[in-house]
């Protein structure tokens, strides 16, 4: 089965156990906004575990923003990852779609015993994560 076939069967399923999104999407439509449903992005993130990319990923809501967490092997460190991301902008042009994504409460620590350079950088602190930019 294809990930279209996949994604399309949760959100039919989504929608018979949440039909209230309907109504919500169409009120949202005639005022030119538009929202993805949280569960939508938890399926996304599931499959991407399932893909082996990830591992115990996590998204919480921290309003109006989502914290997203999880475990990701970082050039041979397994590390465990957070961040609580914001869509600041979004606009749309005949030519392109451009989002504005805020980053805050970046943080990473090693899981295990790893001894390599990036995980020697991350318990000494030398990796700044709170000024990303940077």
């Amino acid at each position: 089965m294809s990930m279209a076939q996949r994604a399309l069967g949760a959100a039919g399923s989504y929608l018979r156990r949440n039909p209230g999104e309907i109504g919500r999407a169409v009120r949202n439509l005639v005022g030119l906004r538009w929202g993805v449903p949280v569960d939508a992005l938890r399926w996304l993130m599931e499959q991407a575990a399932k893909g082996g990319k990830i591992e115990d990923p996590v998204i919480t809501e921290v309003p109006p923003g989502l914290r997203v967490t999880a475990s990701v092997d970082l050039m041979k460190t397994p590390v465990r990852a957070s961040a609580v991301v914001y869509i600041d902008r979004v606009v749309l042009d005949p030519d392109q779609i451009r989002m504005v994504v805020r980053l805050e409460e970046i943080w990473m620590e090693v899981i295990g015993d790893a001894t390599t350079p990036v995980a020697a950088l991350l318990r000494s602190g030398a990796l700044d994560l709170s000024k990303p930019g940077e």
